[in-house]
């Protein structure tokens, strides 16, 4: 199975830390930006193996990768896990 990556944003909101997934419209939230990350990870893996199953198009800002790796920008400092 290929992996793939996506645009994402993460914003404090109050207490918590909000992360997205705009071109899928997923949003996690978390209490601390590491949270908020790893919980966007975690539906963003549900929600593109059901749409593939699916047989739906991603959108065109996906990036099909042939490795796991996730890549975050965050306040411009780019973190590769």
């Amino acid at each position: 199975m290929k992996s793939y990556i996506f645009p994402a944003t993460i914003e404090q909101a109050g207490d918590v830390w909000q992360a997205s997934v705009p071109s899928l419209k997923i949003t996690a939230q978390g209490y601390s930006w590491k949270d908020a990350l790893r919980n966007l990870q975690d539906v963003t893996q549900v929600a593109v193996e059901d749409a593939l199953k699916a047989g739906a198009a991603l959108p065109a800002d996906a990036q099909a990768l042939d490795h796991y790796t996730a890549v975050v920008n965050i306040r411009g400092h780019e973190s590769q896990r």
